[in-house]
């Protein structure tokens, strides 16, 4: 269907893939490996060879963990069995896949299996793995590149404040009715709609170790007037600050370029948001 068709295309550029032509998107990567989407065909090509077919939700999670691991710079040698929708073998761990809204099974979970699974939420990509050696992690193999496999366990939620729903260094959602909110330092990530539909505040100060900005992050907050992006934040999802008439944003992230309520990626070619304040005649879009 065409909501089908959309939402892998809106997959596709989150990865950053590019329209090279009709149906066609594609991306190179550091070790030189080239992938290619023929999106009306649902197929996979690995620098110009067919590798997989795009059917399945398990096949667009592979394609979001390969994606994930050639970003990090390994080689493509290094990922082995692609062909195969449901798993693959990486560093010595065969990794399966799953669909998003189904839950691991940890009983079935064998010593050097990965369980993998990933969705597209607001315009950011997600994703969760339980890792196991002679014990189960959480993180270690598709955060950064390193030369010694280092595996971690989820951190244990050690903040103290009923107004937040965190889950390790994440805000879930904001339960409070403050107009003057403070993010607690050491929390990474917005959630997707962490904020939605508050209609209490007025001014949100987050902090310096704050990432990765979830989409739709406040979405219709009528009433916030002040909020920041800090210098450390990388990843933005869609239109944050969709509904919002009144908000002012300071921008200090280089990641980021805020000019006259237009809020672009540092290239300029990605519109995130644009302010509904003010009384402009027009706006212009590079």
């Amino acid at each position: 269907s065409s909501d089908i068709s959309m939402k892998c295309i809106l997959e596709y550029k989150a990865m950053y893939f590019i329209e090279i032509s009709e149906d066609k998107y594609q991306k190179q990567y550091c070790d030189g490996t080239k992938i290619t989407i023929l999106a009306d065909k649902q197929e996979v090509l690995i620098n110009n060879n067919f590798s997989f077919f795009l059917k399945t939700h398990s096949s667009f999670v592979k394609l979001e963990c390969l994606n994930r691991i050639l970003e990090l710079g390994f080689d493509i040698e290094k990922i082995t069995c692609i062909s195969d929708d449901n798993f693959c073998f990486f560093r010595g761990f065969k990794i399966i896949f799953y669909d998003w809204h189904t839950d691991f099974d940890l009983n079935k979970l064998q010593k050097s299996e990965v369980f993998y699974k990933s969705r597209l939420i607001s315009g950011v990509i997600e994703y969760k793995s339980k890792i196991k050696t002679d014990d189960i992690f959480d993180y270690g193999l598709f955060e950064k590149k390193e030369d010694k496999i280092s595996l971690k366990k989820a951190a244990k939620n050690h903040y103290k404040n009923d107004n937040f729903e965190i889950e390790e260094n994440r805000i879930i959602k904001y339960l409070g009715k403050e107009k003057k909110v403070i993010v607690p330092e050491g929390i990474t990530e917005l959630g997707p709609c962490s904020f939605w539909d508050n209609k209490y505040i007025e001014e949100v100060i987050l902090p310096d170790s704050l990432e990765n900005y979830g989409g739709d992050t406040f979405y219709n907050c009528q009433n916030l007037r002040k909020v920041n992006i800090p210098s450390n934040v990388k990843v933005m999802g869609d239109n944050p600050f969709a509904g919002c008439p009144l908000v002012e944003i300071t921008n200090l992230s280089n990641n980021f370029i805020y000019d006259k309520g237009l809020l672009f990626t540092s290239d300029k070619k990605t519109l995130i948001s644009c302010s509904i304040k003010g009384d402009e005649s027009e706006l212009v879009i590079p």
